[in-house]
């Protein structure tokens, strides 16, 4: 299993748990793969939970936005702070 029932989704503009996210059956994401997809990966460390290479995640997770032409209104930084 990808996820289990602790796991967290950024979905439109929102953290929401991956069992509770929704999407839309006739979405042009999941028809003609309007999209983007950034995988990270977070560790337990001494200081929490920490995602590896955060802001690198949130850069190219940006430029395949504006690649797509698809509105990313973050900036690495913002990004990074949300998560944290």
């Amino acid at each position: 299993m990808y996820y289990n029932e602790k796991s967290i989704l950024y979905y439109d503009g929102e953290f929401v748990e991956a069992t509770k996210a929704k999407t839309d059956l006739y979405g042009q994401s999941l028809h003609y793969g309007y999209a983007v997809f950034e995988g990270i990966k977070s560790y337990k460390t001494k200081n929490g939970t920490r995602i590896f290479k955060a802001k690198e995640h949130y850069d190219r997770l940006k430029k395949s936005a504006e690649l797509m032409m698809i509105p990313f209104n973050y900036t690495s930084e913002q990004m990074v702070e949300i998560t944290y």
